[in-house]
């Protein structure tokens, strides 16, 4: 869910905002991380995992196609490579 969630959504649209120019990527970050920090009491561990980790797990698409692997046929733990990054929400 993280992934989804985080990486593959909020990531990518502070990703396409930064490459067009239409903001600042830092700030979104920024921005991204202070929501986090003030959701922490709603009862999920998600927000203080996204904030503490040092490293996430993320999809690579790249990879997974290169492995002939399909994210949609195949047992879950096989469908997919996924790879380590350093957490962009890290001061």
């Amino acid at each position: 869910f993280a992934y989804y969630l985080a990486i593959n959504n909020v990531f990518g649209l502070i990703g396409a905002f930064g490459a067009q120019g239409l903001a600042d990527e830092r700030l979104l970050l920024a921005a991204f991380r202070q929501f986090l920090a003030g959701s922490s009491g709603l009862g999920s561990s998600l927000p203080g995992q996204l904030l503490e980790s040092p490293t996430l797990r993320c999809k690579a698409n790249l990879l997974t196609r290169l492995h002939g692997l399909d994210e949609l046929v195949g047992p879950v733990d096989t469908q997919s490579v996924y790879v380590t990054i350093a957490n962009p929400l890290r001061d």
